[in-house]
């Protein structure tokens, strides 16, 4: 890979599939609480690094001057900072009252 972000945007898929796997068989064992709040830690941790990342590369690429797909990698990090937003304020919602993540 000749771009070292394309590298860090590939290390953080890898390791983001490997905690969903991980977190199939484990989450059995967690209570619903629990869940929640890995979901939420999970969330708030892996999807701004996503989207910063996903804001390099669109940069990268409208200095590289290939303006349209400049454009695309900015309508699919608005889009993955949407799906962010909602997962989120979901997670945050089902969180019983008092006990907010810090």
């Amino acid at each position: 890979m000749s771009n070292p972000i394309n590298g860090l945007i590939l290390v953080l898929l890898a390791v983001a599939v490997l905690v969903v796997l991980a977190a199939a068989p484990l989450g059995g064992r967690l209570s619903a609480e629990t869940r929640r709040r890995v979901e939420l830690e999970l969330a708030l941790v892996f999807f701004p690094i996503g989207v910063a990342l996903l804001i390099w590369r669109a940069a990268g690429l409208m200095a590289a001057g290939d303006k349209p797909a400049a454009l695309g990698a900015v309508v699919f990090t608005l889009f993955i900072a949407w799906s962010a937003v909602r997962t989120i304020w979901a997670r945050r919602k089902r969180l019983p009252e008092g006990s907010a993540a810090s």
